[in-house]
């Protein structure tokens, strides 16, 4: 088996079924789905058995919590190249095969990172580099999201996966930024293609508290691995400060996208002068 794609879902049926027939048009057919549910009923069963003869799928069961549902799927991977698409994510049918195609070129490489777009080709996460690049502790923020990442499975098994205190339903986000490098510090390189790329839909702002709310929780996880890392102070002082100009440009104007500016900064400053950051080690997870 080629590829394991490990799905953490919960609370989702149509999502699901799309990304279910992106896959089922993938040109490289050597792959296996493994769905990890977090639901409390049979919604996923019910998908799974509907896709059962179209492609191998397997149904596994996670308490909630993506990092922890991610590790649940690890282990029982037999593919050798591990992905976690989000379960509101889909593919173009030509991804695997490209994939694929990439990590047989490039043996010296242990994991890809995609961009992650709209159908239109718009970038719908963070601030992308424009050019594809190996991938490094100075540009690790701009070039990687959990469900843009393709790992060998040596790579991310020897890294132990995912940190289950980060991600949605543990304490604070950046799970797949302290994954990557955590890969990289046992000596693995990655390179980010920006020709390559996973859909995704656009994040929606709004001056919701739950929009704010989860700004201010990214933010937490942002500081606190970059501090967990060690990444070179001025650097780390950067982009923690950097949400500081979208709020100040958008604070007479634009307040709702300035709130959320505002709970990004106070997210990332928070999370790298925290205690917990300033004493985590950048060890590898039990």
């Amino acid at each position: 088996m080629r590829f394991s794609l490990i799905v953490a879902t919960v609370n989702r049926t149509d999502q699901l079924e799309r990304l279910l027939r992106s896959l089922a048009s993938q040109r490289c057919t050597s792959f296996e789905v493994v769905l990890v549910d977090q639901n409390t009923d049979d919604r996923v069963k019910v998908i799974a058995d509907a896709w059962s003869d179209r492609m191998t799928i397997r149904r596994l069961q996670s308490e909630k919590g993506i990092s922890r549902a991610r590790n649940r799927g690890l282990p029982e991977a037999i593919g050798e190249i591990i992905a976690f698409p989000d379960d509101d994510c889909w593919y173009a049918p030509d991804v695997l095969e490209r994939v694929d195609a990439w990590f047989a070129s490039h043996p010296d490489f242990a994991f890809l990172s995609t961009c992650a777009t709209d159908t239109n080709d718009k970038p719908v996460a963070g601030r992308w580099l424009p050019q594809s690049a190996e991938i490094t502790r100075s540009n690790v923020f701009r070039t990687h999201i959990s469900f843009s990442l393709f790992f060998r499975q040596g790579a991310v098994r020897a890294a132990r996966g995912f940190d289950e205190q980060l991600g949605l339903g543990g304490k604070i986000g950046s799970e797949e930024t302290d994954c990557v490098l955590r890969v990289m510090s046992l000596g693995n390189r990655g390179w980010y293609d920006r020709s390559l790329a996973v859909f995704h839909p656009a994040r929606v702002f709004d001056a919701s508290p739950a929009v704010q709310d989860r700004a201010f929780t990214d933010g937490l996880g942002f500081g606190y691995v970059m501090r967990r890392h060690k990444i070179p102070l001025p650097h780390a002082f950067y982009l923690c400060i950097r949400p500081a100009g979208g709020w100040l440009l958008n604070i007479l104007h634009r307040r709702t996208l300035a709130r959320v500016y505002r709970a990004t900064l106070l997210g990332r400053l928070e999370g790298y002068f925290s205690s917990q950051a300033r004493l985590s080690a950048p060890v590898l997870m039990d």
